[in-house]
């Protein structure tokens, strides 16, 4: 089993348009790749602002799969593009971290 997640931070902006783009983006992912993908955000916390998704999938060659399927639908730079729309800073980009449990 791996968890997969990505994390991005939001700059300063309207917080419900930045949810919104942000819950559209989880129903997106979700519907192209056939996960379930969750959507996490901080609260009451120095992390305000911060969301991330995670995905747990049963092995390496499944989320290589959904990533393929990702590929066409859109690409970095167009997400990039819309998500820059919703001030999230370029540099606040997570490495994806991917685990297994032993």
């Amino acid at each position: 089993m791996y968890l997969f997640s990505r994390q991005i931070r939001f700059g300063p902006g309207n917080t419900r348009e930045q949810m919104e783009w942000a819950l559209q983006q989880t129903e997106k992912v979700n519907q192209i790749t056939g996960l379930q993908v969750n959507l996490f955000m901080q609260v009451y916390s120095p992390e305000v602002g911060a969301v991330g998704w995670s995905t747990f999938v049963p092995d390496l060659p499944t989320l290589e799969a959904a990533a393929d399927k990702l590929q066409p639908a859109t690409s970095r730079k167009e997400w990039r593009q819309a998500s820059s729309s919703h001030n999230a800073p370029r540099r606040s980009w997570a490495r994806p971290r991917c685990s297994s449990p032993t």
